[in-house]
């Protein structure tokens, strides 16, 4: 049974990285593995840097009181701050990649969780939409053409890769037919890569980086 639920997953990493593969730009899941490991060393050179050379010295405040704080010569110093900044930008470049390489992956998967969940939620009405005069599943009704409600009736019970919302089949692009629906997918689909663990320790990396 879990094999059956990983299949659509394996499809879309399969789909995604040829996808990346053709891209003129070629950044795919291996180098975003030599970007982390070079921020890595770079951390641990900073790390080192710190450990081996900041000692605490004693200051004095305009008041003649003194104060103990960390000193370091100034050679040192600057080449922390040079790595601090070449950290930062290692960091941008990772969210970066793992948006283009897993972002995707990620929000397919978590779209699929959620419909289910949101399926069961909603099945009485799901059911009563089916049993209306005039209903058939092979009758699509575009969500230009449909009303809020409905249109978010199907983005929560069938998924943002709904017929209802498929404009251009070849490009694969798509119109939920309402801006707020359109804003609600977008949020929703941002929760998801946010809600990621990976995703989210890189953002926390990056804070700290920033904090210096």
């Amino acid at each position: 049974m879990d094999l059956l639920k990983a299949v659509p997953d394996i499809v879309d990493e399969m789909d995604h990285i040829e996808l990346l593969s053709r891209a003129t730009i070629k950044i795919t899941p291996a180098l975003s593995d030599k970007i982390r490991l070079i921020g890595l060393i770079n951390a641990v050179a900073i790390c080192v840097l710190i450990t081996a050379f900041y000692e605490y010295g004693i200051g004095t405040d305009s008041d003649s009181s003194n104060f103990i704080q960390p000193v370091v010569i100034p050679e040192i110093k600057l080449t922390i701050s040079v790595l601090g900044g070449i950290q930062i930008f290692i960091q941008v470049l990772l969210i970066i990649c793992e948006i283009i390489t897993r972002g995707t992956l990620i929000i397919k998967s978590k779209w699929r969780e959620y419909v289910d969940e949101k399926k069961a939620q909603y099945i009485n009405l799901v059911n009563a939409k089916k049993e209306a005069p005039g209903y058939s599943e092979f009758n699509i009704i575009k969500a230009t053409e449909l009303s809020l409600l409905d249109a978010r009736l199907v983005l929560l019970t069938s998924g943002p890769d709904a017929e209802e919302f498929i404009e251009d089949p070849e490009t694969g692009k798509k119109n939920f037919g309402h801006l707020i629906l359109k804003i609600e997918f977008l949020w929703t689909s941002l929760s998801f890569i946010l809600g990621d663990g990976r995703f989210f320790f890189l953002l926390v990396f990056l804070g700290l980086a920033l904090l210096g």
